[in-house]
Protein backbone atom coordinates (compact mmCIF):
# COMPACT_ATOMS: atom_id res chain seq x y z
CA UNK A 1 0.00 0.00 0.00
CA UNK A 2 1.49 3.30 -1.11
CA UNK A 3 1.72 6.39 1.08
CA UNK A 4 1.95 9.86 -0.42
CA UNK A 5 4.40 12.64 0.34
CA UNK A 6 3.54 15.08 3.18
CA UNK A 7 1.11 17.90 2.46
CA UNK A 8 2.45 21.24 1.31
CA UNK A 9 2.75 23.73 4.16
CA UNK A 10 0.89 26.60 2.54
CA UNK A 11 -2.89 26.72 2.08
CA UNK A 12 -4.16 28.32 -1.12
CA UNK A 13 -7.29 30.37 -1.68
CA UNK A 14 -10.17 28.05 -2.49
CA UNK A 15 -13.55 28.61 -4.09
CA UNK A 16 -16.71 26.52 -4.03
CA UNK A 17 -18.08 25.04 -7.22
CA UNK A 18 -21.43 25.88 -8.77
CA UNK A 19 -24.61 24.39 -7.29
CA UNK A 20 -27.53 22.64 -8.90
CA UNK A 21 -30.88 21.15 -7.93
CA UNK A 22 -30.94 17.59 -6.60
CA UNK A 23 -33.57 14.92 -7.13
CA UNK A 24 -35.19 13.49 -3.98
CA UNK A 25 -35.06 9.69 -3.73
CA UNK A 26 -37.10 7.37 -1.50
CA UNK A 27 -35.83 4.45 0.55
CA UNK A 28 -32.38 4.45 2.10
CA UNK A 29 -31.58 7.76 0.40
CA UNK A 30 -33.09 10.46 2.66
CA UNK A 31 -34.33 13.68 1.00
CA UNK A 32 -31.62 16.33 0.93
CA UNK A 33 -31.02 19.71 -0.63
CA UNK A 34 -27.85 20.59 -2.47
CA UNK A 35 -26.61 23.91 -1.11
CA UNK A 36 -24.73 26.32 -3.33
CA UNK A 37 -24.97 29.39 -5.51
CA UNK A 38 -25.94 29.97 -9.10
CA UNK A 39 -23.62 28.58 -11.75
CA UNK A 40 -21.84 31.88 -12.19
CA UNK A 41 -20.89 32.36 -8.55
CA UNK A 42 -17.22 32.83 -7.81
CA UNK A 43 -17.33 34.40 -4.32
CA UNK A 44 -17.04 31.78 -1.59
CA UNK A 45 -19.32 33.60 0.80
CA UNK A 46 -22.04 33.91 -1.81
CA UNK A 47 -21.70 30.26 -2.79
CA UNK A 48 -22.46 28.89 0.69
CA UNK A 49 -25.89 28.54 2.26
CA UNK A 50 -26.01 30.26 5.65
CA UNK A 51 -28.21 27.42 6.96
CA UNK A 52 -25.80 24.65 5.89
CA UNK A 53 -24.85 22.37 8.76
CA UNK A 54 -21.23 21.59 9.66
CA UNK A 55 -19.65 18.15 9.44
CA UNK A 56 -20.13 16.33 12.74
CA UNK A 57 -17.10 14.09 12.22
CA UNK A 58 -14.70 13.45 9.36
CA UNK A 59 -14.38 9.81 10.42
CA UNK A 60 -16.31 7.48 8.15
CA UNK A 61 -16.88 6.45 4.54
CA UNK A 62 -17.15 8.84 1.62
CA UNK A 63 -17.49 8.61 -2.15
CA UNK A 64 -14.85 10.55 -4.08
CA UNK A 65 -15.97 11.55 -7.59
CA UNK A 66 -13.32 13.10 -9.85
CA UNK A 67 -13.69 14.59 -13.33
CA UNK A 68 -10.53 14.93 -15.43
CA UNK A 69 -10.52 16.69 -18.80
CA UNK A 70 -7.97 15.70 -21.44
CA UNK A 71 -7.50 16.01 -25.19
CA UNK A 72 -7.26 12.96 -27.42
CA UNK A 73 -5.61 13.25 -30.82
CA UNK A 74 -6.26 10.15 -32.91
CA UNK A 75 -8.11 9.44 -36.15
CA UNK A 76 -9.97 12.54 -37.36
CA UNK A 77 -10.41 15.71 -35.34
CA UNK A 78 -9.21 16.10 -31.77
CA UNK A 79 -11.78 15.38 -29.07
CA UNK A 80 -11.96 16.32 -25.42
CA UNK A 81 -11.82 13.11 -23.40
CA UNK A 82 -13.54 13.16 -20.02
CA UNK A 83 -12.41 10.71 -17.32
CA UNK A 84 -14.86 10.11 -14.47
CA UNK A 85 -13.59 8.09 -11.50
CA UNK A 86 -15.44 6.86 -8.40
CA UNK A 87 -13.56 5.91 -5.22
CA UNK A 88 -14.57 4.69 -1.78
CA UNK A 89 -12.61 6.69 0.81
CA UNK A 90 -12.28 5.62 4.45
CA UNK A 91 -11.24 8.66 6.50
CA UNK A 92 -9.85 8.83 10.05
CA UNK A 93 -8.11 11.71 11.87
CA UNK A 94 -4.46 11.10 12.68
CA UNK A 95 -5.20 11.94 16.34
CA UNK A 96 -7.90 13.47 18.59
CA UNK A 97 -8.58 17.08 17.66
CA UNK A 98 -6.03 17.11 14.84
CA UNK A 99 -6.92 18.57 11.42
CA UNK A 100 -4.80 16.00 9.55
CA UNK A 101 -6.47 12.91 8.12
CA UNK A 102 -5.49 9.47 6.92
CA UNK A 103 -7.56 8.47 3.89
CA UNK A 104 -7.58 4.90 2.63
CA UNK A 105 -9.12 4.59 -0.80
CA UNK A 106 -10.18 2.11 -3.46
CA UNK A 107 -11.40 2.94 -6.96
CA UNK A 108 -14.63 1.14 -7.81
CA UNK A 109 -15.37 2.44 -11.30
CA UNK A 110 -13.97 4.59 -14.09
CA UNK A 111 -15.92 5.86 -17.11
CA UNK A 112 -14.70 7.59 -20.27
CA UNK A 113 -16.61 9.92 -22.57
CA UNK A 114 -17.23 8.75 -26.18
CA UNK A 115 -14.43 8.66 -28.72
CA UNK A 116 -14.71 9.75 -32.36
CA UNK A 117 -17.81 8.40 -34.17
CA UNK A 118 -19.40 7.63 -30.82
CA UNK A 119 -17.11 4.69 -30.11
CA UNK A 120 -16.63 3.91 -26.41
CA UNK A 121 -13.48 2.92 -24.55
CA UNK A 122 -14.65 0.71 -21.67
CA UNK A 123 -12.86 0.26 -18.34
CA UNK A 124 -14.11 -3.10 -16.99
CA UNK A 125 -14.67 -3.25 -13.23
CA UNK A 126 -12.03 -6.01 -13.12
CA UNK A 127 -9.39 -3.31 -13.75
CA UNK A 128 -9.88 -1.26 -10.55
CA UNK A 129 -10.73 -4.47 -8.66
CA UNK A 130 -7.23 -5.74 -9.43
CA UNK A 131 -5.47 -2.61 -8.14
CA UNK A 132 -4.22 -2.37 -4.54
CA UNK A 133 -5.78 0.03 -2.05
CA UNK A 134 -4.01 3.38 -1.74
CA UNK A 135 -3.50 5.72 1.20
CA UNK A 136 -3.07 9.49 1.09
CA UNK A 137 -2.97 12.32 3.61
CA UNK A 138 -5.62 14.99 4.01
CA UNK A 139 -6.06 18.26 5.90
CA UNK A 140 -9.43 19.62 7.05
CA UNK A 141 -9.11 23.05 8.65
CA UNK A 142 -12.51 22.92 10.36
CA UNK A 143 -15.94 21.28 10.07
CA UNK A 144 -17.83 24.49 9.26
CA UNK A 145 -19.03 25.22 5.70
CA UNK A 146 -16.36 27.16 3.84
CA UNK A 147 -13.47 25.49 5.69
CA UNK A 148 -10.46 24.46 3.62
CA UNK A 149 -9.75 20.86 2.65
CA UNK A 150 -6.65 19.68 0.80
CA UNK A 151 -4.72 16.48 0.33
CA UNK A 152 -1.46 14.95 -0.67
CA UNK A 153 -1.28 13.01 -3.91
CA UNK A 154 -3.52 10.04 -4.60
CA UNK A 155 -1.75 7.84 -7.17
CA UNK A 156 -3.36 5.04 -9.19
CA UNK A 157 -0.98 2.76 -11.16
CA UNK A 158 -2.51 0.19 -13.49
CA UNK A 159 -0.85 -2.75 -15.21
CA UNK A 160 2.56 -2.53 -13.53
CA UNK A 161 4.26 -2.64 -10.15
CA UNK A 162 7.60 -1.49 -8.80
CA UNK A 163 7.49 1.69 -10.91
CA UNK A 164 8.36 4.81 -8.92
CA UNK A 165 6.46 8.06 -9.34
CA UNK A 166 9.31 9.64 -11.34
CA UNK A 167 9.86 6.65 -13.65
CA UNK A 168 8.32 6.33 -17.09
CA UNK A 169 5.64 3.68 -17.51
CA UNK A 170 6.69 0.41 -19.17
CA UNK A 171 6.24 0.33 -22.94
CA UNK A 172 7.65 -3.13 -23.71
CA UNK A 173 5.08 -5.99 -23.50
CA UNK A 174 7.88 -8.18 -22.10
CA UNK A 175 8.83 -5.77 -19.28
CA UNK A 176 8.99 -7.86 -16.07
CA UNK A 177 7.29 -5.08 -14.10
CA UNK A 178 4.02 -5.65 -15.97
CA UNK A 179 1.22 -7.45 -14.14
CA UNK A 180 -1.98 -8.99 -15.49
CA UNK A 181 -4.05 -6.75 -13.25
CA UNK A 182 -7.49 -7.74 -14.56
CA UNK A 183 -6.73 -11.47 -14.78
CA UNK A 184 -7.55 -11.92 -18.48
CA UNK A 185 -4.19 -13.49 -19.47
CA UNK A 186 -3.25 -10.36 -21.43
CA UNK A 187 -0.48 -7.90 -20.52
CA UNK A 188 -1.24 -5.08 -18.06
CA UNK A 189 -4.92 -3.97 -18.33
CA UNK A 190 -7.35 -4.42 -21.20
CA UNK A 191 -9.74 -1.74 -22.45
CA UNK A 192 -12.34 -2.93 -25.00
CA UNK A 193 -13.46 -0.39 -27.60
CA UNK A 194 -17.11 -0.76 -28.60
CA UNK A 195 -19.69 0.75 -30.91
CA UNK A 196 -22.37 2.99 -29.34
CA UNK A 197 -24.63 -0.10 -29.22
CA UNK A 198 -22.06 -2.14 -27.29
CA UNK A 199 -20.54 -4.32 -30.02
CA UNK A 200 -16.83 -4.82 -29.42
CA UNK A 201 -14.54 -3.51 -32.15
CA UNK A 202 -11.10 -4.20 -30.69
CA UNK A 203 -9.05 -4.27 -27.52
CA UNK A 204 -6.12 -2.21 -26.31
CA UNK A 205 -3.59 -3.32 -23.68
CA UNK A 206 -2.16 -0.46 -21.65
CA UNK A 207 -0.31 0.71 -18.58
CA UNK A 208 -1.79 3.80 -16.96
CA UNK A 209 -0.99 6.15 -14.08
CA UNK A 210 -3.29 8.84 -12.69
CA UNK A 211 -2.66 11.25 -9.83
CA UNK A 212 -4.93 13.63 -7.95
CA UNK A 213 -4.21 16.31 -5.35
CA UNK A 214 -7.45 17.79 -4.03
CA UNK A 215 -8.07 21.43 -3.07
CA UNK A 216 -11.57 22.24 -1.89
CA UNK A 217 -13.97 23.49 0.77
CA UNK A 218 -16.66 22.10 3.03
CA UNK A 219 -20.10 22.74 1.48
CA UNK A 220 -22.19 21.13 4.19
CA UNK A 221 -22.22 18.15 6.54
CA UNK A 222 -22.30 15.65 3.68
CA UNK A 223 -20.22 17.29 0.96
CA UNK A 224 -16.76 18.71 0.23
CA UNK A 225 -15.90 19.87 -3.29
CA UNK A 226 -13.33 21.77 -5.28
CA UNK A 227 -10.59 21.35 -7.86
CA UNK A 228 -7.79 18.88 -8.43
CA UNK A 229 -4.25 19.02 -9.70
CA UNK A 230 -4.25 15.87 -11.81
CA UNK A 231 -2.10 13.99 -14.29
CA UNK A 232 -2.89 11.13 -16.65
CA UNK A 233 -0.29 8.96 -18.38
CA UNK A 234 -1.14 6.03 -20.66
CA UNK A 235 1.13 3.76 -22.70
CA UNK A 236 -0.26 1.37 -25.31
CA UNK A 237 1.60 -1.94 -25.15
CA UNK A 238 -0.36 -3.67 -27.90
CA UNK A 239 -3.75 -3.61 -29.59
CA UNK A 240 -5.89 -5.97 -31.62
CA UNK A 241 -6.21 -3.36 -34.40
CA UNK A 242 -4.74 -0.02 -35.43
CA UNK A 243 -7.97 1.70 -34.37
CA UNK A 244 -7.28 0.86 -30.73
CA UNK A 245 -3.57 1.56 -30.96
CA UNK A 246 -3.94 5.22 -31.90
CA UNK A 247 -4.41 8.23 -29.65
CA UNK A 248 -3.14 9.32 -26.26
CA UNK A 249 -4.30 11.59 -23.46
CA UNK A 250 -2.87 15.13 -23.51
CA UNK A 251 -3.27 17.60 -20.65
CA UNK A 252 -5.33 20.69 -21.43
CA UNK A 253 -6.11 23.91 -19.54
CA UNK A 254 -9.62 22.96 -18.42
CA UNK A 255 -10.04 22.65 -14.66
CA UNK A 256 -10.29 19.17 -13.17
CA UNK A 257 -12.79 18.89 -10.30
CA UNK A 258 -13.92 16.63 -7.46
CA UNK A 259 -16.75 16.07 -5.00
CA UNK A 260 -16.41 14.10 -1.76
CA UNK A 261 -19.81 13.00 -0.40
CA UNK A 262 -20.84 10.86 2.59
CA UNK A 263 -22.27 7.37 2.00
CA UNK A 264 -22.17 5.92 5.55
CA UNK A 265 -25.43 7.21 7.08
CA UNK A 266 -23.72 9.89 9.18
CA UNK A 267 -25.29 13.38 9.13
CA UNK A 268 -28.38 12.05 7.30
CA UNK A 269 -26.29 10.72 4.41
CA UNK A 270 -27.36 7.54 2.58
CA UNK A 271 -26.01 4.37 4.17
CA UNK A 272 -24.65 1.88 1.63
CA UNK A 273 -23.54 -0.70 4.20
CA UNK A 274 -26.13 -3.23 3.01
CA UNK A 275 -24.80 -6.22 4.94
CA UNK A 276 -24.26 -4.27 8.18
CA UNK A 277 -20.65 -5.35 8.63
CA UNK A 278 -19.42 -1.79 9.30
CA UNK A 279 -17.66 -1.35 5.95
CA UNK A 280 -18.75 -0.38 2.44
CA UNK A 281 -17.15 -2.11 -0.53
CA UNK A 282 -17.41 -1.75 -4.31
CA UNK A 283 -20.04 -4.50 -4.53
CA UNK A 284 -22.29 -2.35 -2.34
CA UNK A 285 -21.47 0.95 -4.06
CA UNK A 286 -21.85 -0.05 -7.70
CA UNK A 287 -25.57 -0.99 -7.64
CA UNK A 288 -26.34 2.25 -5.77
CA UNK A 289 -24.05 4.53 -7.80
CA UNK A 290 -26.72 6.01 -10.08
CA UNK A 291 -28.91 6.82 -7.06
CA UNK A 292 -25.99 8.47 -5.23
CA UNK A 293 -25.13 10.52 -8.33
CA UNK A 294 -28.74 11.72 -8.60
CA UNK A 295 -29.09 12.40 -4.89
CA UNK A 296 -25.99 14.59 -4.69
CA UNK A 297 -26.35 16.14 -8.13
CA UNK A 298 -22.93 14.94 -9.28
CA UNK A 299 -22.67 16.21 -12.84
CA UNK A 300 -20.54 15.08 -15.74
CA UNK A 301 -19.45 17.99 -17.94
CA UNK A 302 -19.95 17.90 -21.69
CA UNK A 303 -16.73 17.62 -23.73
CA UNK A 304 -15.74 20.89 -25.40
CA UNK A 305 -12.96 20.23 -27.89
CA UNK A 306 -13.45 23.58 -29.65
CA UNK A 307 -12.45 25.43 -26.47
CA UNK A 308 -9.86 23.13 -24.94
CA UNK A 309 -8.40 21.04 -27.77
CA UNK A 310 -8.11 23.45 -30.68
CA UNK A 311 -4.75 23.54 -32.48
Amino acid sequence: MARTAPLAAALTALTALAGCAVESIDGRFPPQERVGADAGATDLGAALDATATPISTATGTWLLFTEDRRCLFAVGDAIEAMIWSYYIVETVPTGPGRPTLTQRTRMCRQELSPLALGFLSVVPDAVPDGAPDAEFDGFLADFEPGSAYLTGTLAELWGAEGVSADEALPVDPDDPRLVDQDGDDEPAVTFPVTTPTGNELCQVFVTQRMTHALRGTVVDARRIEGTTESTTEKNVLAASSDLCASGDFVQNDAQDTFALVRIDGVDDAPDLDDDGDGTIDCDELRPALDDVIALYGLTRSEPDADTWCAD
